[in-house]
Formats: structure tokens, C-alpha cells, sequence
């Protein structure tokens, strides 16, 4: 019979809290008739399923209160039409966020009910109940879900909206799930927020921060997905490039991290799918060997690299600080590594030899002896930088012997560009320049430095550490004011003088 102001709300919340600890039967009576009496305003009814919402351990009593308020708003979803019953909406809307009241409502097997329902808005309603209470189960609603991972048709829809909003990184069998929809691809096409530019490695930001050792498994099994989508829409295979991953500076970032952070499973995972990938779309026929997936004989340096190149690059930090540990997977990455011919692969195999040189020294060498096309690894404006680098780790801790096998090599060497009918001759030797200059002088023999010094004469100085892309302008030889003057047989005769002019740096 009073105003039922705000303060009443106190003590409604101590008697109801205290009658449920004392007298179970007489709290169950006063809540059914204060949720009841068209007397009672609706904000004290509002604070009475907050309280009911908040218990920890449900009662049967307090079961059959919850059923029957929430009745019509769950016949309204059946239905498809709009709940009309005001405090049923309340109802529903506290016991549907509540923790406990998910575990008890799954207890009673409804959750699984409404999934398997013929009623498409009732599978829609436990999709939905689901999202809002995986980051604080994600165990259950790992299994709940499990059985529709790879039933397609509107399931696939449900599951990417419900795994684009979903946290990851605190349960390994919730993550297994991602992982199994990623192999399905069902994750093809999934955003957080539905977005253009909300990709799929968005979605994974708090993997990221929290779990970088699980990361190398998405990239592996997302590499391999995106490679089984390429081919089976039949893409020209010389035109793969970038197209796993992508320019897409949140994936580049994550793997980058996980690299540096969990190097073992970054190997583990990465170095297998990587390497599949390069094997399985080769385009050359001799070592080292392109692929279409990481096309060029050579890197480009960037401070925005695509995924693809995160991942290579990720792998090279990888190794070399799992060699440098002397990490017992090593020598079966050494082993793969060593039975390819192919740029990747030797890319990876240089940086693992240089992150243990003194370790692996004498490996090194013999294995540059017995294949000196590996001398073919660097970056677009330093072709051979990783080779070189390679070399001044090694040298010194070799045996001396081994350092004449590798002089010897080196100064018989001839890159493949070199050898191209009709190079210039200013060309020829530049190759056999940088690799000379890795040797340091007083560890190089007489006919070495003689050689070097010649090289130094003709070429100045070896290419240095890589600057990534740099922009340049070439100028005509002829003058604006000229050209605008010149005769057809003038141009001709320009053409011929010119023709020879050096522009090409590499």
C-alpha cells in the first residue's frame, strides 16, 4: 500500500535473501506472490529476477518460478511473433545472462533440445544463448556445439557469426573446435562485426596477446585451408602470390609475435605447412627452386610485410633461436630443410645455420661446397645478403681446411644472372665480390685477397645490409629542349648510343 519508492528495493533484496537461508518454503511463496500481485511495481519485480538470476544453485521451487515466467517469451520465439507480456520479457532477459542458470538450464537438457529442434528460430535461440555464455564456458559449449561442426547448409552461417564474437584463448577444446572449423571452412568468410575490413586474424587479436604458443596452429591450419580454396577454384597457379594471407597487418603482427615468443611451436606447426605449400606449387626446375606462393628468387625488405612473408620470416627467427638453444627438434628441421632444393627452404636452412654458427660451422660450409647455388639467397637489392651473412658467422669457427674448400668454390663461382648471354661484362664477377668480402682479410689466402682487391677496383664496394624499397628516378640522357627538336634519324642514332646505358643495379 506504499509508494514503493527506491529504498524499498533494499529491503525487499534482505528479506528475500534471508527467507531463502531460513525458510525455503515461505521465500518460494513470497517471491511467487510478489512477482504475481498486479499491486507490486515493476522495478521491485525487476529486482526479484535479478535476485532469482543470481542465485548460485537453483532449487526445483525456484526451477518451476523462472519456467513459468520465461513461458511466453520462449513461445514467442517458437512462434515467431513479438512477446507481448512485459515482466515476461524481464524474466527473460535476467535468466538468460545469468551463469548458473546456464548451467542449469543445459543440466536439463534444453540447450541441447533447442539445438536439435526442426524450429530454425529455436536453433537460432540456442546459437545465440550460447554465444553470450561461451567466454564463461567454454568447455560446454564446445561440446554443445561440436556435433553440427560440419553439418553446412544454415549451420555454417550460425557458427561463424556465433566464432567471430567468441574468446579462444582460455580453453584448448573450444580452440580445437576453431581449428576444426577452420579445416571445414566454415571460417572462410567470418569477421567479428560483419565489417569489409574486420577479417578473420581480428578475430583472434586476444589469442594473440594471451595464448602466442597456439597461434602457429590457426596460421598452419589457416595456410593449408586457403591453398585448398585457391586450388579448387582453379586460380592460374603462377598468380598465388599473397594470396594465403595477404597484406594484412593484424595476421602479420600476431605471427611475428608468436614467432619470437614461442618459437618451438612455431616450428612445429609453421615449418610443415610452409614447406608443403612451397613443394606443392613449384614453377622452376632448378635449385633453388620458386614457388608461386613466395615467387621471387629473392626477399624484399618492408616494414609492412604480408602474412606470407610473416611467416617465412617468423620461421627464420624461429630456428635460428631453437639452434642457437640446441632445441632437440632442430635436427629434424635441419633434415627436411636439407633435402630440398628449393628458395624457401634454403632460406630457412641459412638463417638456422647462422643463429648457431659456431655449432654448426663446419656443416655449413661443406654443405655451401657441395651446393653453391644456396649462394643464391638474399634480398631484392642485396641478392646474396643471406648467403654472405651466413658466411661471416661460419668462417671463422671452421676448420681450415673446410675454409679453403668453401675459397675455392667461391672463387669459381658464376651466378646464374652472370651467365645470361649478352650481360654486360661490368656484371660478371660482382657475385663472387660479395661472397669474397664476407671472409675477413687475414683469414682469406694470397690468391683470394689478389682476386678481392681486383673485384674492389671494378665494383667499389659489396652490396650492404638490405634498405628495403626505394624509390628512384631515371632521367632521359637528352634534354627536354633537345628532344623536342630531334629528327626521326636523330632519335635512331640515340636509341643506338644509349641503348648500352646502365640502369639496372641488381
Amino acid at each position: 500500500g506504499s509508494d514503493q519508492h527506491l529504498f524499498r528495493r533494499s529491503q525487499v533484496r534482505q528479506v528475500l535473501a534471508y527467507l531463502r537461508e531460513a525458510d525455503s518454503n515461505r521465500y518460494a511463496e513470497e517471491l511467487d506472490a510478489l512477482l504475481a500481485d498486479d499491486g507490486i511495481r515493476p522495478h521491485l519485480k525487476d529486482l526479484a529476477f535479478a535476485l532469482l538470476a543470481e542465485v548460485s544453485d537453483p532449487t526445483e521451487k525456484e526451477w518451476a518460478i523462472a519456467e513459468r515466467w520465461t513461458a511466453p517469451a520462449l513461445r514467442a520465439v517458437e512462434d515467431g511473433t513479438t512477446n507481448a507480456d512485459r515482466l515476461s520479457a524481464i524474466a527473460w532477459q535476467r535468466i538468460f545472462g545469468s551463469r548458473s542458470w546456464f548451467a542449469e538450464i543445459d543440466r536439463r537438457g534444453l540447450i541441447e533440445k533447442w539445438l536439435a529442434s526442426d524450429n530454425g528460430r529455436l536453433v537460432d535461440l540456442a546459437v545465440t544463448y550460447l554465444n553470450v555464455h561461451q567466454h564463461r564456458s567454454p568447455d560446454r559449449v564446445a561440446a554443445l556445439l561440436e556435433p553440427y561442426a560440419d553439418r553446412g547448409g544454415e549451420w555454417t552461417q550460425r557458427l561463424r557469426t556465433l566464432m567471430g564474437r567468441a574468446v579462444y584463448h582460455t580453453n584448448r577444446r573450444f580452440f580445437n573446435l576453431l581449428l576444426r572449423l577452420v579445416d571445414n571452412g566454415t571460417l572462410d568468410e567470418v569477421s567479428r562485426s560483419g565489417v569489409v575490413n574486420d577479417t578473420f586474424w581480428l578475430t583472434l587479436y586476444q589469442l594473440g596477446e594471451k595464448r602466442p604458443g597456439w597461434v602457429p596452429e590457426v596460421a598452419a591450419h589457416r595456410l593449408r585451408r586457403r591453398l585448398e580454396v585457391i586450388r579448387t577454384a582453379g586460380k592460374d597457379p603462377d598468380m598465388l602470390g599473397n594470396s594465403l594471407i595477404g597484406h594484412d597487418d593484424s595476421a602479420a603482427r600476431m605471427i611475428a609475435k608468436s614467432a619470437a615468443d614461442a618459437p618451438g611451436e612455431f616450428v612445429e606447426h609453421v615449418l610443415p605447412a610452409v614447406l608443403h605449400i612451397s613443394d606443392s606449387t613449384l614453377t622452376d626446375d632448378e635449385p633453388p627452386k620458386r614457388d608461386a606462393m613466395w615467387p621471387w628468387p629473392t626477399l624484399i625488405k618492408t616494414e609492412h610485410p604480408t602474412g606470407e612473408d610473416a611467416c617465412l620470416t617468423g620461421l627464420a627467427g624461429a630456428l635460428a633461436a631453437l639452434a642457437q638453444e640446441g632445441a632437440a627438434p632442430i635436427g629434424q628441421a635441419i633434415a627436411d630443410l636439407c633435402r630440398r632444393d628449393t628458395h624457401v627452404a634454403n632460406y630457412l636452412l641459412l638463417a638456422l645455420y647462422g643463429g648457431a654458427a659456431e655449432r654448426y660451422a663446419d656443416d655449413a660450409v661443406l654443405l655451401l661446397c657441395a651446393e653453391p647455388w644456396r649462394f643464391q639467397c638474399g634480398y631484392s637489392d642485396s641478392p646474396n645478403w643471406c648467403a654472405t651473412q651466413l658466411i661471416r658467422a661460419v668462417v671463422p669457427h671452421c676448420s681450415v681446411r673446410n675454409r679453403e674448400k668453401l675459397e675455392i668454390v667461391i672463387l669459381g663461382y658464376v651466378s646464374p644472372f652472370e651467365r645470361i648471354a649478352g650481360i654486360r661484362y661490368k656484371q660478371v664477377g660482382h657475385t663472387r665480390f660479395n661472397l669474397l668480402s664476407a671472409i675477413p682479410n687475414d683469414l682469406r689466402s694470397v690468391r683470394a685477397n689478389a682476386d678481392y682487391e681486383v673485384l674492389k677496383r671494378k665494383f667499389g664496394k659489396p652490396y650492404g645490409e638490405p634498405q628495403g624499397v626505394i624509390v628512384e628516378e631515371v632521367l632521359s640522357p637528352i634534354d627536354k629542349s633537345s628532344a623536342d627538336m630531334m629528327t626521326d634519324g636523330q632519335w635512331l642514332r640515340a636509341i643506338d648510343k644509349y641503348h648500352d646505358l646502365d640502369i639496372y643495379h641488381g
